[in-house]
């Protein structure tokens, strides 16, 4: 049996929110039907916070990889990385950011500042480093916004088509597409895959396995 290491944020992972998803629904679980799947998952996670664990799930010697990460390092933010780290730690600095967020409002200020939390550099850099492992490695798309995440975070669709050109770019004809994934797979927080969306894209990513294997 083919041995695959899932590696995600929480994408791939089951829910209880904004609606439920169970880990049988999961397309993680769906591929462990027919493959021996290993899974390294970490909600909120940055393509850099994954690739520090790989020298751990590589032990597992898959034959594939896939990669499903994206939206966490280039989604608009109002704060970067390190501001958000300064604020968990000191207590005047979170009531700064809160004085901030209220006065200004958090929308205002992911417009005018444009943080990401991983630069397009340093992402191109870390796909580079995932394409470099011996196994096949897949790199699946960051699913498309709608237009109304667009009108709640202005600048995520141009990011995410930014982002998902890197992907194209490094991982070429292993990079699975998403662009068509349909409007009824994503949850009500317009990220997240419901239960027909893992089923979705259980389906394509066994097209592209099939087509190349």
């Amino acid at each position: 049996m083919r041995k695959i290491l899932i590696v995600t944020d929480s994408m791939g992972l089951p829910r209880n929110h904004p609606e439920v998803t169970w880990y049988e629904d999961t397309y993680a679980y769906l591929l462990s039907q027919e493959y021996q799947v290993l899974q390294l998952s970490l909600g909120g996670a940055r393509i850099s916070d994954l690739y520090r664990q790989m020298e751990y799930y590589m032990q597992f010697k898959p034959d594939i990889i896939l990669l499903h990460c994206g939206i966490v390092d280039g989604a608009p933010r109002a704060y970067k990385w390190g501001e958000e780290k300064l604020f968990e730690n000191y207590k005047c600095a979170k009531r700064m950011r809160d004085f901030l967020s209220k006065t200004i409002t958090t929308r205002k200020l992911r417009r005018w500042r444009k943080c990401v939390w991983t630069a397009k550099q340093s992402f191109e850099g870390y796909c580079y480093s995932f394409n470099g492992y011996e196994s096949q490695v897949y790199a699946i798309g960051i699913t498309p916004p709608c237009e109304a995440i667009e009108e709640i975070n202005s600048g995520i669709t141009e990011n995410v088509n930014e982002y998902n050109s890197i992907l194209k770019n490094v991982f070429k004809e292993r990079y699975i597409k998403i662009d068509d994934i349909p409007a009824d797979c994503i949850m009500s927080d317009y990220y997240h895959l419901n239960a027909r969306g893992h089923k979705w894209m259980y389906k394509r990513i066994k097209k592209y396995l099939r087509d190349e294997n």
